[in-house]
């Protein structure tokens, strides 16, 4: 890793981004904290996911963009062993109906 500047800035040079093709920036913290570069990573999947849709949709306002990119984080996370016994209820709730 390089230090930017002359020394005295708290930002470090790290790899390259394969998406954008800029070099990736953290915090001298996010480097010693794994909450802290838990953090970045997550801050940097959110606007990797909003530029996207923001790229898709040029013409959205940005609360729906920023909305749509909630969400798709949400869908992205782990996931409870609560949320998929609820899933397979309302699966065989939905089958319970077809079948009336």
């Amino acid at each position: 890793m390089a230090m930017l500047g002359d020394g005295k800035n708290h930002h470090m040079l790290e790899d390259v981004d394969s998406e954008t093709g800029r070099p990736k920036t953290t915090t001298a913290a996010a480097l010693n904290d794994p909450d802290a570069a838990a953090f970045e990573e997550h801050r940097n999947q959110y606007l990797r996911i909003f530029r996207k849709l923001r790229n898709e949709h040029p013409d959205a306002p940005v609360d729906e963009v920023e909305r749509l990119a909630a969400e798709k984080m949400l869908e992205k996370g782990k996931k409870s062993r609560a949320f998929y016994r609820i899933q397979v209820r309302l699966i065989n709730q939905r089958r319970w109906y077809i079948n009336i």
